[in-house]
Order: structure tokens, then sequence, then C-alpha cells
């Protein structure tokens, strides 16, 4: 759409909210006009796009340049009575136009008052656009809603006539649709574009289609260019009402009709002809196969055919679609199933759960109605409880509840019709007996949608016995897992390692598993909630639940012990950690099996994960928990006992906790003496000289980190030694020692970039920035530590770069820039204390800190610091590290 700069601005301002009423307009055969005269459509279009912007600009309105597309335009008004009238002052000034022959422009448009939605999109929307594609070019269309608004508010010249109940693509109840005229415009038009209008037995629907506007142009498009397009998903996932209203919306694509075939109830391939048979009006012929009469009746028609639930008579019905498809060209096939039909010329495509937002962050309950899963609790919840409303109150509820439902809208709904008699927080705190909870369908459904667990009972029994018990094998993952994992856990009685793959894939045709693609391309695996709940239970009634858990349990302590080798040991590449963290979920369900069965193996797998308990964000309160629990009765090898003492110490030292750091490392120390192995001496006295540092004991810290490093040297491994350098850099900035540093620590960060060390490369410019802080050179600090906050986020510290951005704070401080700094100290400090660690009391770091963020702090008054360092808290980590990144740098010192 051409739409002037000017114009596109004016629309953009103010909007209105709340209940609006919407104006959609395009031209109708614009398609025709611009393959016949490209040029002069061309023209036409910006004289078209001229009229409509300034016309409904006159009336107030506001157009939406982000959602017209080609010639359509969307406009809002916050009175119905502007939209009636812009509408009839359009459509005259388009008819007093003078068209180029070739390319007459005729423009249909019609009117709905209804919810704004947040980002202007919702049901509303969908009913108006579904009303306007009922009109003919020069034909205004109005809702009963809207015509009971302007009802004796019209403009001069114009009245409203009844066109009667019409059947919407929506498919929802009847809309009664009403006719804009005007006494200088055309008020003949033929019949509207309504579903009764075309041949079709699509059913009408009781409750309305909510989102899924992509979903539904991605499946037309395919339908478009393939004559089988089967949409494949899990029980419940809103496989069939997204059928109906794609066939719905592509009816007039097909001369013949569109035919809804069920085949819930059939078992056999007779069945299925006779049901399409009796759709298209085709009957049987005595003495010939049915199979053939269809084909010579429909030889020639352009029809559609959906045929929904195909899955336990899928041998059946792909037989039969081959037939058709072959022998019919016009014909196309919309399937609904668990699994595609496999057959040549089939596109398989696998719908997706709504789309939801994030967890953890529902600050503006406005904007949750962007997301599918939302709207659609909200719209199912009214109809139970008509007084429902989004509040600050319950929205996280709600978010956390379409949350655990992974989005699928059987569940959801499910979950909405106990708004009779439940709070949404109420049904929050049953969803771990969902199966008993969410009960109550409609009666009018299938058996199996009128509860939760028949729908899952459904899919369940129609796997073969192999698949079964991989199913309930499966179960056991928490998160994710890979197909290395799913070997190891999958194998077994009645299951050979080499058959996992086969059945992982059956279960994957069949939607009860989903699959991920990583960020490298790999694969990974997932059972949503609902099915894991479903699997646990199964699992826990069967004979191989226990070996199933000792598997799983086996599988993650080598994944651990691999991980600590290269990431906490040898070799700490990125490669690992990250492998680590996306395996967090199933290390908690090894750590809490092995915590209730196996206390010497809880002792080995908690220590091995020293790296992922210290890296990332917000996993040291967890680590030092399960360390705690680990070591509480000591069980295991000396090796495993005195590695999670280091382990436990190094999490000690990040909580600011260095008693009990120095107390666990020194017993390590010892233990790993009596063991004789150099490397755990080594990487104890490193932990012994942390705690030390974290207790301000600076000289004993030097003795142990100097200790660590001559082991490390004698070892002849680069990499080890370069870590062991970087110890000494520490103690030497907090000594003040400032040009050993930046020997030591440059050495250092030559050494890691020549290996692709990020850690080495991170910690190295974080020492060099220390030692610019120390000798009172703050704005070469400034650039160091912004240096070294990129390279914490590379290597993937996002807890530690909380340190740089505190750095950056004060480094902005010593130049002046009180306000910055401040910010981002606030910031910083909220960061580090979620995650457990508290910088103002390490006695080196706190020493910076008293110089440079308290002469800052004293030249505010009190209520104006106050509302600084708030300001600071509430602009979240993300943004001061945007901020340190990318603004702090190309502002001018002061």
């Amino acid at each position: 759409m051409s739409v002037p700069d000017a114009a596109k601005q004016g629309g953009d301002v103010a909007r209105p909210a709340g209940t609006v009423t919407f104006l959609l307009t395009d031209i109708e055969g614009s398609t025709h006009n611009w393959e016949a005269s490209p040029v002069s459509m061309r023209a036409a279009l910006e004289r078209h796009d001229a009229i409509l912007n300034e016309g409904i600009a006159e009336h107030s309105g506001h157009v939406l340049t982000e959602r017209g597309e080609g010639d359509s335009f969307f406009a809002v008004f916050e009175r119905a009575s502007d939209a009636v009238a812009a509408a009839s002052a359009l459509q005259l000034a388009l008819h007093r136009e003078i068209w180029p022959e070739e390319t007459p422009v005729n423009v249909r448009m019609a009117i709905h008052t209804g919810e704004a939605g947040g980002d202007y999109r919702g049901q509303d929307v969908n009913r108006c656009a579904r009303l306007r594609a009922t009109a003919h070019g020069g034909q205004v269309v109005l809702s009963a809603t809207t015509e009971a608004l302007v009802r004796g508010h019209l403009p001069p010249g114009a009245t409203t006539g009844d066109l009667g109940q019409q059947r919407l693509r929506d498919l929802a109840q009847p809309e009664r649709v009403y006719q804009l005229n005007h006494d200088e415009l055309p008020t003949d038009f033929p019949r509207l574009r309504s579903l009764d209008t075309f041949k079709n037995n699509l059913p009408l629907q009781l409750t309305s289609f909510v989102g899924r506007e992509a979903e539904i142009e991605e499946v037309k498009r395919r339908l478009r260019y393939d004559h089988l397009v089967t949409i494949t998903g899990a029980g419940g996932s809103g496989k069939t009402r997204l059928a109906l209203q794609v066939a719905a919306d592509v009816i007039e694509d097909f001369d013949d009709g569109v035919w809804l075939i069920d085949l819930s109830a059939l078992s056999d391939r007779k069945q299925i002809e006779r049901s399409v048979a009796q759709a298209v009006d085709v009957r049987e012929e005595p003495g010939r196969e049915l199979a053939e009469t269809l084909i010579e009746r429909l030889g020639d028609k352009a029809l559609l055919l959906v045929l929904d639930n195909c899955e336990h008579v899928l041998d059946a019905v792909s037989r039969s679609a081959e037939s058709l498809l072959r022998a019919i060209p016009e014909l196309r096939l919309l399937a609904t199933s668990r699994e595609p039909l496999n057959i040549a010329g089939e596109t398989a495509w696998r719908v997706p759960t709504l789309s939801m937002p994030d967890s953890d962050r529902v600050s503006d309950v406005a904007g949750l109605d962007r997301y599918e899963a939302i709207r659609l609790f909200v719209d199912r919840a009214l109809t139970a409880q008509p007084k429902f409303g989004l509040s600050p109150s319950n929205a996280p509820a709600v978010v956390q509840i379409c949350h655990r439902l992974d989005g699928v809208p059987l569940a959801i709904e499910l979950a909405a019709a106990r708004m009779r008699l439940m709070a949404p927080d109420e049904i929050l705190k049953r969803l771990e007996d969902r199966f008993h909870l969410l009960t109550g369908g409609s009666r009018t459904a299938l058996p199996r949608q009128q509860t939760l667990r028949a729908a899952v009972d459904w899919s369940h029994d129609l796997l073969s016995d192999s698949e079964r018990v991989l199913f309930r094998r499966l179960s056991v993952f928490a998160g994710g897992f890979d197909l290395e994992a799913a070997d190891e856990v999958g194998q077994g009685e009645a299951i050979a390692t080499a058959d996992v793959l086969d059945l992982l894939s059956a279960l994957v045709d069949k939607s009860l598993v989903a699959t991920d693609v990583t960020e490298g391309g790999a694969i990974r695996y997932r059972l949503h909630e609902t099915l894991r709940q479903y699997g646990r239970e199964k699992l826990a009634a069967a004979a191989d639940e226990t070996e199933a858990r000792e598997r799983h349990l086996s599988y993650f302590i080598d994944l651990a012990e691999r991980a600590y080798e290269h990431a906490g040991r040898v070799d700490p590449t990125m490669r690992w950690l990250d492998r680590l963290d996306r395996e967090h979920d199933n290390f908690r369900a090894a750590l809490a099996w092995a915590r209730d069965s196996h206390r010497d193996k809880f002792v080995q797998v908690s220590g091995a994960l020293v790296s992922l308990w210290w890296l990332p964000a917000l996993h040291i309160k967890e680590g030092r928990e399960w360390l705690t629990a680990a070591l509480t009765e000591r069980q295991g090898p000396a090796r495993d006992i005195a590695r999670a003492m280091v382990a436990a110490s190094s999490v000690a030292s990040w909580q600011a906790d260095p008693a009990a750091a120095h107390a666990l490392a020194a017993e390590a120390l010892h233990s790993w003496q009596s063991i004789g192995d150099q490397i755990g001496v080594a990487l104890a006295h490193e932990a012994l000289g942390w705690s030390q540092v974290m207790g301000g004991e600076d000289l004993a810290a030097l003795t142990s980190m100097e200790a660590c490093l001559a082991i490390l040297g004698a070892i002849n491994n680069e990499r080890l030694y370069n870590r062991g350098q970087l110890n000494v850099s520490q103690v030497l900035v907090n000594l003040g020692r400032v040009e050993e540093v930046e020997s030591v620590a440059s050495e250092a960060l030559e050494r890691g970039g020549r290996l692709g060390e990020e850690r080495d490369i991170w910690l190295s410019l974080h020492f060099l920035a220390d030692s610019a802080l120390a000798r009172g050179d703050p704005a070469a600090a400034e650039g160091r530590y912004r240096q070294s906050l990129g390279a914490a986020l590379d290597y993937g510290a996002t807890l530690q770069a909380g340190m740089e951005v505190q750095g950056m704070a004060m480094a902005l401080c010593g130049q002046g820039r009180v306000d910055d700094g401040l910010r981002l100290n606030a910031a910083a400090q909220a960061w580090l204390h979620a995650g457990g660690f508290h910088s103002e009391n390490v006695p080196f770091w706190s020493g910076y800190m008293h110089r440079y963020i308290d002469p800052a702090r004293a030249e505010l008054s009190g209520e104006a610091l106050t509302a600084l360092e708030e300001d600071g808290q509430q602009m979240g980590f993300e943004a001061a590290i945007d901020f340190a990144l990318h603004q702090a740098g190309s502002q001018t010192s002061a």
C-alpha cells in the first residue's frame, strides 16, 4: 500500500484503545487489474490510497499502516458514527472519481465494533475481516453491533438495509448483516458471499476461533500448491478447528464445494468411501465398486475434501486418498491426523502450540492479549464466569496455567471451564493432578475431547507395544533430551538399542514427542508436560520404572564426568558449559533420584557439576543447596567427596561466605594430598585462595595461589598454567601491586587469545580493568570494563557480568558521571543479589566502592538518591548491559 509519510505518522498518533470501531477495505478484482495493466493499476492505486488516507483522517480515523496488505486498508475509530461517516464519504469520493477503463477501482468495506486488543488483533478484528469477505465492490456492510450504535446518527443521505442472518467464515454464530446505503450510490448488489452462498457442509461452531492467523495463512498457501496437506499434532492441539477455518477461508476457490468427512467413527476403507460419497452426493451403483463411481462422477470437479481424524484408519485413508488424487486433477485434500498419511505428494504440517508470553515476566497486563493462549483462556473463562477479567492479581496465574499446559488448546479450554468454581491461582495449584482437574468439556464433543485424559488415552491406545514402552521410558527425562540420551535410557527389556531411533521417529510422527532445533543445528526431543505426566503414570504402573531411572542417572553421571574433565579441570570450553546448562532439568532429576536412592552417586554428580553451579546466572543458590545436601553424610569414594568439597567451597566464595568456603577448601586440600592427585591439590589451593580473597586475607591468598600456580606449571599444560596466572593476578590487584598485575594479566591475555580460551580473555581483561581502577584511572577502567563485560557475556558468565557492570559504574562515578554510575550500580547489585552474591561484602571490591560509589552517593540528597537507585533497580540488567556496552562510552566524561 502506498501511503504518504504524513498519513502514516498521523495514523500512528494517539490510537484508540478499548472498545473501538474497525473499518476494513480492499479492492475487488485487484489481482486481475494488476495482471491486465500494471502501469495503469499502479497509478490508480496511488489515487485510491490518497482518497482513503484523506477521508479517514477527516473523520478522526487512524490508519494502521502495518496491518494493511496490498490494496487493503485497516482503520480504527473511537466512535462508530465516525467510521460509518468515513465509509459513506469514501464510497462517494471513489464513485465520483474517473478511473481508467482497464483498471476500475471497486472497493468493498466492512465495519464492526469490538475490542481493540493489545495490537489490534483478536476475534473482533477477524470477524470484521470475514464480514468484508462477504461484500462486493462498492458495497459497505455493517455488523449488527455497529448498526445498533449508529442508528439515528447516520450521515446525510445515508440509510441502512437489513441483509438478514449470514454465516461468516469464522464458523461461529451467524451475524445479522446490514448494508450502508446512500442516495447517490448503487444499492443493488448480488447476494453476499457468506458460507450459505457456496456448496459446503461445514458445521456451525458454538465457540469463537481464537488466534492462529499466521497458521491459517500458511496452510492456505500450502493448499494452493499441494494436492494433499495433512495437519498433524497431538490430541487437543486444535487440528480440526484449524482445518475447518482454512476450509471456510478458501471456499471461493472450489466451485464444486468444500466437504467435511469425519472419520472418527469409521473403521475401514469402504466406510470411508461411503462417507465421501454421502458428503458429495454420489450414490452407489449396483454391481460397481463405489471407488470407481466416485472417480467417474468427480473426475472434472474442483472441490476440497476435509478428512478429519485419520490416525486410527491410517492405512485405509491413505489408499483411498491416493486413489482419488491420482484420478481427479482438481481435487484438494486437507487431512487432520496425529501422524502423516505418508503418500506421494503429501505435505505434512505440524500445528504449533498457541503463542504465550514469557512465564516469569508478567508486567504489562494490557499487552497479554497479543498471545493466543491467553486470549483463548480469557474467551473460554468468560463463558464460564462472565465477570472474569485479566488483572494484575490474576494474570501471573493465567500465564503460568497456559505454560504448564504447553499452550495446548484443549487443555486450556478445559482449565478455563473450571472458572465456574475456581479462581486462576486455585486452578494452577491443582495442575499437578491435571488429569482429574481437566474434565467437563462439551457434552456434544467427541468423547476423547471431553477430558484431557481421554484425549491422551486415544493417542496412547493407537501405539504399538514397543512404542508404548519407549514412550513411558522417555517420561523420565525433564526438559528435553538428545538421541544419545534416548538410546541409553530407552533400551532394555523389549527394546534393543538399534530399535530406539525407529521407535522414537514413530513417536515424533504420531505427535507424542516434539522436536526442537538448537542454535547449533542439533535436534533435541521433548515431551509436553501433560504427556510427560501421563507417561510417568504409565511408567509407575509398569515393572521397568526403576530400570529407566537408573539408566537416566547413569547417563547423566557419565555426562557430568565428561563435562568436568573438560569444563572444570582441563579445557573450559563453552561447548561443554552450554551442554550442561541445556541439560539442567535432567541433572535436577538425576540428582533427586540419586539423593533418594544412591547417596554415593549423589555426591559424585553434584561435585562434577561445579561449572554449572557457579557460571550461569541464578544457579549458585541451587548449587549450594545440592552440594550441602550431598556432603551431609559424606558417602562415596574419597575423590568424589574431595571434589564436591572444592565445588562447595567455590560456590560459597561466590556467595561471599569466606568462613564456610575456607573450611571446605582446607578439608578438600587435606583429602587431595592424601589421595596424591596433583591437579586435585592445585584446585584445592585455588579454592582456598579464593576463600582467603573473599575474607580479605590477601597475603595468605597469594601464598595459596602461588602454590596452585607452581603445581600447574609443573604439569606442563599451557591452559592450566594460564588459569593459575589469572588467580595470582586477582591477589596482586588486591595488594595494589598494579605493575605486576599489568604484566601478568597481559601475558595471560595474550596466551588466552592464542589458545582461544574465552574464560582467560574475560578474566585477563577484568584484572586489567581492576588495576586501572586501583591506580586511580577511571577513564581507562571504563574502557577495560566494557571489554571485560563483552568477554564475560561471550563466555557465558552471566552472573559474574554483574561485577563488570558494577566496575563500569565505579569508573563512571570516578569521572563525575554520578547519575549514570549510580543507576548502573543499582542495577548490577540487584542482579548480583538475585544470584546470591553480595559484592559489597567482598573486602577488595568494597574498597573500590568506598572510593568511587560512596562519594557519588554523598553528592545527592536523600530523596534524589533514592529515586535514582530505584530507577536503576527497575531498569533491569539487560538494559544496564546495553547501556554499559553501547552508550556509556559515547558520552563525554565530566
